[in-house]
C-alpha cells in the first residue's frame, strides 16, 4: 500500500466494503456474515500433485471477496484485523486436522517485491502476524517463522491462468539461509490470502520440505470455486 493510500485510509469517513454503511471498514452484520461459517477444508479441484489439505475460512465469494480485494489492492488497511481473525480460525481448524502436537507453527507466502512496493507492505506477512496475536490473546501458542524468500523474477499471480500460475510459481521459492535451522525437523502450516490453483502452495511446500520441514496443511481466508470439466462417457 502506497503511503498515500494509508494516510487516506486512516483520515477518510470508513465505510462498510460490504454494504457502504458509514462507521466502520465492516459493519457488524457484514462481519457476522463472514463469520457464519466454520473453515473448512476446500481443495481446488484439480488437485495439484504434492498439496497438503486446504484449509479456507471462506469462499472466494461475495462480502469475503470485496473485503480481501479492498485489503489488498484499495489500501484498506484496517481491514487486516478482521480478516487474520478469518485466518486465525483456519489456522486452528487446520492444526486439529492435522493432529500436530506442540504449538502451531506457521509460514506466510512472501508477496513479490512488486507487490510489496506496490501495496507498501507484505499483506501476507501481516495477515499472518495480525493472526498470531489473536491466536496468543486466545491462549493458543503460536509461531511465526518469515523463512522464505522469492527467487529469480515471478509475475503477480492475479490474471495467470492455471497453467501460467504452474509454470511461474515453478522453484519460486527458496528458505532463507538463516531461517534453515528453524525449519530443519519442524512440522508447519503455510498460511497465504486465497488459494485458486493451489499452484504456489505446491512451490512453497517442496522449498520448505528440501529444507527438512514437513508441511501438514495450508490455511488461507479464502479458496476460489475452481471445477475440472471432465468429458462425459454417454451423450445425453
Amino acid at each position: 500500500m502506497s503511503p498515500v493510500a494509508s494516510i487516506l485510509d486512516a483520515i477518510l469517513p470508513d465505510t462498510c466494503v460490504g454494504c457502504a454503511r458509514p462507521g466502520g471498514a465492516l459493519c457488524p452484520p457484514c462481519l457476522a456474515a463472514l463469520h457464519s461459517e466454520l473453515p473448512r477444508r476446500r481443495d481446488p479441484t484439480p488437485r495439484p500433485r504434492g498439496l497438503p489439505p486446504v484449509t479456507a475460512a471462506g469462499a472466494y465469494a461475495g462480502t469475503l471477496r470485496t473485503a480481501l480485494l479492498s485489503y489488498k489492492e484499495r489500501g484498506r488497511t484496517r481491514l487486516a484485523e478482521p480478516l487474520a481473525r478469518l485466518l486465525a480460525a483456519a489456522i486452528v481448524t487446520a492444526f486439529c486436522a492435522a493432529e500436530v502436537a506442540g504449538p502451531i507453527v506457521i509460514v506466510g507466502v512472501p508477496s513479490t517485491a512488486r507487490a510489496r512496493r506496490d501495496r507498501g507492505h507484505d499483506h501476507v506477512e501481516t495477515l499472518a502476524g495480525a493472526a498470531v496475536i489473536s491466536l496468543r490473546a486466545a491462549g493458543i501458542p503460536a509461531v511465526r517463522l518469515r523463512a522464505l524468500r522469492r527467487r529469480g523474477s515471478v509475475r503477480d499471480s492475479a490474471g495467470l491462468s492455471a497453467d501460467e500460475r504452474a509454470h511461474n510459481a515453478g522453484s519460486a521459492f527458496v528458505v532463507r539461509r538463516r531461517a534453515r535451522r528453524d525449519v530443519r525437523g519442524r512440522t508447519v502450516l503455510v498460511v497465504d490470502d486465497i488459494v485458486t490453483t493451489g499452484s504456489t502452495a505446491v512451490a512453497v511446500t517442496l522449498a520448505l520440505e528440501a529444507a527438512g520441514a514437513r508441511v501438514a496443511g495450508v490455511a488461507v481466508v479464502a479458496a476460489t470455486a475452481r471445477r475440472c470439466l471432465v468429458k462425459a462417457d454417454v451423450e445425453v
